[in-house]
């Protein structure tokens, strides 16, 4: 019975242990932009081939949202914790990398007085 079951393991060990190269996509999404109401974040990014294990540069973030100063990546959608600043250093393991642009809005000095001369209830 031992004889098995190290045959057994042998002939996985020898399978499992390719040599291939193995590449993932790092896919960029546009993220939510945190206002009420609808705006919209204008540009477009294609999926960026990496190879797996071994570190590579992101692309240069290509979306812009009127209004907002894009500030990095996050690895889950709706999330305000930057993971990766644009053009950062990654290396891709286990599957493709899903990322999702974090914004923070821009205020001009004209918005800021805007905002202190209103009356609250």
């Amino acid at each position: 019975m031992k004889k098995a079951v190290f045959a057994f393991t042998a002939v996985l060990f020898l399978f499992c242990s390719c040599n291939e190269t193995v590449f993932r996509r790092v896919v960029f999404n546009p993220g939510a932009v945190p206002q009420n109401g609808e705006i919209s974040v204008e540009g477009r990014m294609n999926p960026q081939t990496v190879e797996e294990g071994v570190p590579a540069e992101l692309s240069k973030n290509q979306y812009e949202a009127d209004g907002f100063r894009f500030i990095g990546w996050a690895e889950l959608e709706g999330s305000r914790t930057v993971t990766y600043e644009d053009q950062a250093e990654v290396v891709v393991r286990c599957g493709d990398l899903y990322l999702y642009a974090v914004w923070e809005r821009i205020y001009s000095p004209e918005t800021v007085t805007d905002r202190l001369s209103r009356s609250y209830p």
